[in-house]
């Protein structure tokens, strides 16, 4: 089975998926920067005994990440703990999308798998929007080029720097309708 992790700056979902790719179980967890490989560990043990499975069905592994920091922690852990080397989602493994940039290596991880993900549902032409700790539009051509894109402050980081600096302003619950 294949453990998934994607390390956002806010949350970091790990997910473990069965052989035809289906979602087993899916978990969130905040994202701490200063987590060690042992406390990942300890956090991922639990999640996996909570729900009576064993870290030893893990045979693949696959990390997206935007905290560097953390990337590290969590290939430590894949590699020492779960013996297996995982798959990083970068430029260099974004598969098979083709990235127009002038410095390809600057495209986040977060980026590459939401565009991957949406040219392999949609089709392409596509735009990909994410809306988490920053709001993330993306372009994806018709030739399945990936083009560029814009990233803009978040909702609550939004939120939080209006109230912050607009004296009459009250900060208000973000909640729907």
């Amino acid at each position: 089975m294949l453990l998934a992790v994607d390390c956002g700056n806010t949350q970091t979902t790990v997910g473990m998926l069965g052989d035809q790719g289906a979602i087993i179980h899916q978990w969130r967890m905040a994202t701490n920067a200063t987590d060690t490989k042992d406390q990942l560990h300890s956090r991922l043990y639990s999640y996996f005994t909570m729900f009576g499975m064993n870290l030893s069905e893990i045979t693949h592994a696959a990390i997206a990440s935007v905290v560097p920091v953390l990337s590290q922690e969590w290939q430590a852990l894949m590699r020492s703990v779960l013996d297996t080397e995982p798959l990083l989602i970068d430029t260099q493994a974004c598969g098979g999308l083709t990235i127009a940039l002038d410095n390809p290596r600057e495209l986040g991880a977060d980026r590459i798998a939401n565009a991957v993900a949406a040219k392999t549902r949609y089709g392409a032409p596509v735009i990909v929007v994410d809306f988490g700790t920053a709001t993330n539009i993306d372009v994806v051509d018709a030739t399945g080029t990936f083009v560029g894109g814009a990233i803009m402050p978040g909702l609550m980081l939004s939120a939080q720097a209006l109230f912050s600096r607009a004296a009459k302003l009250s900060s208000v619950p973000l909640i729907a309708p």
